[in-house]
C-alpha cells in the first residue's frame, strides 16, 4: 500500500467521523420525537383500527408527538372510556383531556320489525341487498339486519336483534370509533356524543315515498306529538320531516313518553328519574278535558 492510498483513507475515515459528529449533534430532535412517540404508542390501545385516519397507532402517536392538539381534532376513541390510559396520555402530552366529553356512541336510527317483501337469497351484506330493489323489506329506509356493521366493529358492540331483524348497539361497549357508519347502504348509523339525552329510532322520510312499497307501520308517524309536548328540546327536519333531538340535547322524557310508535329512545336519559303518572291522575286529568 502506498502513501497516496493511506492519505485516501485516511480522509475517507475523516469525513465519516465528520458527518457522525454533525448528525449526533444536529439531529437529536427527531431522535427524541420517535422515542416519545413510542412511549404515547405504548398507552394507546395499539388497535390499528384506523379510526383516527392514521395508518396504524404508531403513525397517530407520531403524529402527537410532533403536536398533542391532534388529539383535541381527532381523538382515538378507543381509549375515551379507560380513565387511566387518558391520565396516562395527559402527563405524557402535557395537557387536560376531557375523556368524558369526547366520549361518543354510535345510534342506529331503526326500530325494526319491517314485513319482508320478498325471500332474498344473494350475498350475504347489506350492500349487496340494498342493490336489488332497495332491500327485501316493506320499508325502504330500514335496517337490513345482515350485519355489514356488526362486521366492522372493533369492539363487538354491535349485534342481530333476531326478533326485529335489525343491527342493535351496545352502548356499554361502543367506542364511537365511526367505522360502521361507512358500512350501512341505508346511512341509519350515526356518532353521537355518549351525553345525548335522547334520539329518534326511525329515519322514515315521508316526502321520498318509495313506489310500490308499504309506508313503514313501525316507525315514524310525522305527527308532531314530540314537538307539540317539548318543542325547546328538539328541531324539526322540514327535510326530512322527521324531529332532531342532537343539537339541542336536551333532557325531554315526555316525548319518550309521548311518541305513540315508542321509537324516542333514551340514551343517556334516565328514565327511572321520571316515573309515569298514577293511572288515577291520568284518568282524573282525561275527565276534567272532557268536562271542559
Amino acid at each position: 500500500m502506498n502513501i497516496v492510498s493511506i492519505i485516501i483513507l485516511s480522509i475517507v475515515g475523516l469525513g465519516c467521523a465528520i458527518a457522525i459528529y454533525f448528525t449526533n449533534k444536529y439531529l437529536p430532535s427527531e431522535a427524541e420525537h420517535l422515542k416519545k412517540a413510542e412511549e404515547i404508542s405504548q398507552i394507546l390501545p395499539n388497535m390499528n383500527c384506523g379510526a383516527c385516519g392514521k395508518a396504524g397507532c404508531f403513525a397517530y402517536a407520531q403524529s402527537l408527538a410532533q403536536d398533542p392538539n391532534v388529539i383535541v381534532e381527532t381523538p382515538c376513541m378507543a381509549m375515551m372510556k379507560n380513565e387511566e390510559a387518558i391520565k396516562e396520555l395527559e402527563n405524557k402530552l402535557g395537557m387536560k383531556l376531557a375523556g368524558s366529553d369526547m366520549n361518543k356512541v354510535s345510534i342506529i336510527r331503526c326500530n325494526g320489525k319491517s314485513d319482508v317483501v320478498f325471500d332474498y337469497h344473494g350475498i350475504n351484506t347489506c350492500k349487496a341487498a340494498a342493490q336489488l330493489a332497495g332491500g327485501y323489506k316493506k320499508c325502504p329506509f330500514g335496517c337490513l339486519g345482515l350485519g355489514d356493521c356488526m362486521v366492522k366493529c372493533p369492539e363487538n358492540a354491535i349485534s342481530i336483534d333476531e326478533e326485529k331483524n335489525i343491527a342493535v348497539v351496545d352502548h356499554s361497549k361502543c367506542i364511537g370509533c365511526d367505522l360502521c357508519t361507512k358500512e350501512c347502504p341505508n346511512n341509519l348509523i350515526e356518532v353521537v356524543s355518549g351525553k345525548l339525552a335522547q334520539y329518534l329510532g326511525c329515519s322514515y322520510t315521508s316526502k321520498k315515498n318509495i313506489v310500490n312499497r308499504d309506508r313503514c307501520k313501525q316507525g315514524c308517524i310525522h305527527c308532531h306529538i314530540c314537538e307539540k309536548t317539548d318543542p325547546d328540546a328538539l328541531d324539526w327536519d322540514s327535510k326530512k320531516d322527521l324531529p332532531r333531538f342532537v343539537e339541542k340535547n336536551k333532557e325531554s322524557p315526555n316525548s319518550v313518553k309521548k311518541c305513540p310508535k315508542k321509537i324516542i329512545v333514551p340514551l343517556a336519559l334516565d328514565m327511572s328519574k321520571y316515573p309515569d303518572e298514577p293511572k288515577e291522575k291520568n284518568e282524573k286529568k282525561t275527565e276534567e278535558k272532557q268536562t271542559k
